[in-house]
């Protein structure tokens, strides 16, 4: 496996000595690295808030899989690069054993920081959309893990796809949409959003809380996946994916995943 970490400090040159003990690295870079990261790892000059370069380093290099470090490229939206497009084919070049879960996702119109209330939270978004996370592991069959496994693990994050037409929340019953998840056009997971924590506005609150207990905020234009409202599926070369939810647009994509 090719692996590119990003970041510079402490955390980094910990996650790049892990990451090179394993048997199935093949090459290891850090961007940019530090003089003692060097020892374990090849340093690129690139920043950790430069994401064209990033992804352009990435698929020169054929990298397999990207670690990132710090909070800052995450919050700042890195993973725009990790979005797929609604209702296209997407070629997954770079998986281990994906999979693919329904949620549903808030686009933020204004900051947002520290404790808030749903009913602050609901007053922000400006919409909300079906949603699918395609997550990926490094560990053999998703199989339960500690709290510094799934960290080292990115939260098994990878991709995600959001539908291209947003909602106003207004007169949505938030909890009680019923969404449903089908696979080459048979029903595999349906449930209701209240399964996501309760409530899939929870996942904005408590992320504003995670985010001010480190000095940081929730920035205007975020888009916030609220979580899984069932089990992740399988995914397998050809699937066709799509995922309804009652009141809002629907969200589907055809995955590809050519032989290696």
């Amino acid at each position: 496996m090719r692996v590119l970490v990003i970041g510079s400090g402490g955390r980094e040159h910990a996650l790049c000595w892990a990451i090179a003990a394993s048997p199935l690295l093949e090459k290891l870079w850090c961007a940019p690295g530090n003089p003692g990261i060097a020892s374990v790892a090849e340093c690129v000059p690139v920043g950790v808030m430069d994401f064209p370069e990033l992804v352009a380093f990435a698929v020169a290099h054929k990298v397999d899989l990207v670690v990132p470090g710090p909070e800052a490229p995450l919050v700042a939206g890195i993973t725009d690069a990790m979005q797929a497009e609604d209702g296209k084919e997407l070629r997954l070049t770079s998986g281990i054993h994906p999979k693919i879960e329904p949620e549903v996702a808030f686009r933020i119109g204004r900051e947002l920081h520290g404790e808030i209330s749903l009913e602050e939270a609901a007053a922000a978004c400006t919409g909300v959309a079906s949603a699918m996370e395609i997550l990926d592991s490094r560990y053999r069959d998703f199989k339960y893990f500690s709290l510094p496994d799934v960290i080292a693990d990115n939260s098994s994050s990878f991709m995600f796809v959001v539908s291209g037409t947003w909602q106003p929340l207004s007169g949505l019953a938030l909890d009680s949409l019923r969404m449903s998840m089908s696979v080459n056009g048979e029903l595999k997971q349906s449930a209701l959003s209240r399964e996501i924590s309760g409530h899939p506005l929870k996942s904005v609150v408590q992320l504003c809380q995670l985010l001010g207990a480190r000095g940081a905020r929730l920035p205007a234009g975020s888009i916030v996946l609220a979580g899984a409202a069932t089990v992740a599926e399988q995914l397998h070369d050809g699937d066709k994916v799509e995922l309804s939810v009652a009141g809002l647009a629907p969200v589907s994509l055809t995955v590809r995943m050519p032989a290696p």
